[in-house]
């Protein structure tokens, strides 16, 4: 686990010319009163917590967030039921997942127009790796066609082709690695269309020093222990100058926090069928932008460049509350 010094976190504050005092004064204040009310996955009462203290404080866009998740399991009815349901009868997570199983989603409710509008233009992670890509071509001054690219954690490797995609790399340039087994990925077991190597025992990257002009990390940073360990080893292997893209959770409060467990619970037992996922959950550790901007800087990382994910133009709201930074790497 990284521990954050609250002391030189905040001598990194202070020190940051492109914050106002504002910002400065708000980013100490989330720091202090993180983990007030936030209960861990195991405690089995996440999301009645989370539902709990945001009506007790009359803090209804933390609702709505925790909705818009309900929402991807269930219809907007049935999802607006459960959150009272859960307030009424103080419903454990266990029991709630047995509520969303028996009262699963209704695929002949109408899907919001202006979304199946913007699907049939541009897919959500097409949109995104779109304007990522337009960033590092600005940011270079290098052909990124070039580009020798590799991306840590790449799960199945969609988003990696996707990113390779936009950024018209050489196939012969983009690769991939990964632990063996993640969630319901079999990283042996699948073909990827690009060249991959597994994540050693330790957690080292199996790469040449300076090998690669582009890393990415694709939402997977914060279920890394070993994070300082990791962070080193891509430093390694990425050239001088060479760029780290990350795509993370921004989490500043303990509604944040907790809805992001709540996230990683839904999915891991709807989607990765990983019905452990409350009394055995993964590894997760989350920070804010500032706070990783803190982590990298540590580690010799420059930032460049950042910005919110919305899935659409019209900045429709995220309930998983990621953005992406760019770093360059200083040696």
């Amino acid at each position: 686990m990284y521990i954050i010094n609250n002391e030189d976190y905040f001598k990194f504050i202070d020190s940051n010319k492109n914050l106002t005092k504002c910002q400065k004064n708000i980013l100490k204040f989330f720091k202090e009163e993180s983990y007030k009310f936030y209960v861990n996955v195991q405690s089995n009462q996440q999301m009645y917590t989370h539902i709990n203290i945001a009506y007790k404080n009359g803090n209804i866009p933390k609702i709505t967030k925790l909705i818009l998740l309900f929402r991807k399991f269930m219809t907007q009815k049935s999802a607006v039921q459960l959150v009272n349901l859960i307030r009424k009868d103080k419903m454990k997570d266990t029991e709630i997942i047995e509520w969303i199983e028996k009262h699963g989603k209704n695929y002949n409710e109408p899907r919001v127009r202006e979304n199946e509008l913007h699907l049939k233009m541009c897919s959500q992670w097409i949109y995104i790796m779109e304007i990522i890509s337009l960033a590092i071509t600005k940011i270079t001054n290098t052909n990124v066609n070039n580009f020798k690219y590799l991306d840590v954690g790449c799960g199945n490797g969609d988003k990696t082709k996707k990113l390779a995609k936009e950024l018209k790399l050489k196939k012969y340039n983009v690769y991939g690695t990964d632990i063996a087994n993640w969630g319901p990925y079999q990283q042996t077991k699948i073909k990827y269309g690009f060249n991959f190597k597994l994540i050693g025992k330790n957690g080292e990257l199996n790469y040449n020093d300076n090998s690669f002009d582009l890393i990415s990390c694709f939402t997977m940073l914060h279920h890394v222990d070993k994070l300082d360990y990791l962070i080193s080893e891509m430093k390694r292997i990425l050239k001088p100058n060479g760029l780290l893209l990350i795509i993370e959770h921004d989490i500043h409060d303990d509604y944040d926090h907790l809805n992001i467990d709540i996230l990683h619970t839904l999915y891991g037992f709807f989607t990765d069928k990983n019905y452990k996922t409350i009394t055995e959950p993964n590894f997760s550790q989350y920070f804010n932008w500032c706070e990783w901007n803190y982590i990298f800087s540590k580690n010799k990382f420059y930032y460049v460049e950042s910005n919110y994910i919305f899935p659409y133009m019209s900045k429709d709201s995220r309930y998983d509350s990621i953005y992406y930074c760019i770093y360059k790497n200083i040696k």
